[in-house]
Formats: structure tokens, C-alpha cells, sequence
């Protein structure tokens, strides 16, 4: 009986802290996100203000990321072709969606992309 009533205590306690942590937890937290696209990178800031793009394939295919509002909305986009470090690029208003695309087979080919990625 006494592991029942410890459970019953426990979950008691874990709804609890749990509606403390709902009440005191912004809206809309700010956060950083990203994705792959193979080894290559895509970033957001915490702010949805700027992202990177980063190329991090030795494969002579140069990588873009594209950012934007939303459809019909004129979308941010930078490349990185493959030198140390990555491309950021800064948003006039922030960001909600963004993709990564290689331009494979060195420009002759289709690009492959991400999909659109809610930030």
C-alpha cells in the first residue's frame, strides 16, 4: 500500500510543478534552431534577427540557405561555397521559415533542399 500512496504523492507533486512551470514559461520563448542538409548547416538566431549558412562538404558544391516570412514574402537567401567559417546574414523583420539547398553536381544538377522549416 505504502507504493501506491508514494505515487500518488509523487504525481501529485509532478502536477504541480509542472502547472508552476506553465504559469511562469513566456508565450513565445525566443530559440535558436537549425538543420542538416548532409553535413551542411542552416541556423537561426534566438531572435529570428539573423541565420548562417554553412557549407562544411568537400564536395565543390557551394550551399544557400533561404529565410523568410512566409509565402509571398521576399525571402533573405546567402551562400557559402565552402571557405572557413559560414555566411550570416541579417533580416530586416524575423524569420519564420527557413531551408538549406546544395547546388549539386557543381551548378549542373537539381538543387537538393531541405523542406520549409518552421522557426
Amino acid at each position: 500500500m505504502k507504493k501506491i500512496r508514494h505515487l500518488a504523492v509523487g504525481a501529485a507533486a509532478l502536477v504541480a510543478t509542472g502547472s508552476l512551470l506553465m504559469a511562469t514559461a513566456p508565450i513565445a520563448a525566443a530559440h535558436y534552431n537549425y538543420a542538416y542538409q548532409g553535413r551542411d548547416l542552416i541556423t537561426v538566431s534566438e531572435t529570428h534577427g539573423s541565420g548562417s549558412v554553412c557549407d562544411r562538404e568537400v564536395d565543390g558544391n557551394a550551399v544557400y540557405g533561404i529565410w523568410t516570412q512566409g509565402p509571398n514574402r521576399d525571402p533573405v537567401v546567402e551562400w557559402d561555397g565552402g571557405d572557413s567559417g559560414c555566411d550570416t546574414a541579417h533580416f530586416p523583420v524575423g524569420a519564420i521559415y527557413m531551408k538549406l539547398c546544395e547546388n549539386t553536381n557543381h551548378g549542373t544538377g537539381p538543387d537538393a533542399c531541405t523542406d520549409w522549416i518552421r522557426v
